[in-house]
């Protein structure tokens, strides 16, 4: 596999909608599979500041329609479910806020 460069595509902006399209999907197929799977925790400090986890799972669940859950989830992290997470992120992409 070769590293493509940015600047030879002739339509960047096209090409980020379809990444963005691709990635949602794969990421709605990904959370559909990871919850049949048994443990389902994600440790979200893998990649975010505790300020950025918290920002994540208040969206998360306004986006789920339980933003009654947010502090419960809080009190969890790092910890946050694979799939939902997963679940999240598709809807972020496809501009579903």
């Amino acid at each position: 596999m070769t590293t493509a460069s940015w600047k030879s595509v002739k339509d960047e902006k096209t090409l980020r909608t379809a990444v963005a399209k691709l990635a949602a999907d794969l990421l709605d197929l990904a959370s559909d599979e990871f919850s049949n799977h048994g443990c389902n925790d994600y440790k979200l400090d893998r990649l975010l500041t505790k300020a950025e986890q918290e920002a994540f799972v208040a969206f998360a669940h306004r986006w789920n329609g339980d933003p009654e859950e947010t502090q419960d989830s809080i009190d969890h992290l790092p910890y946050f479910q694979d799939d939902f997470a997963m679940a999240v992120c598709a809807a972020f992409l496809r501009g579903e806020r």
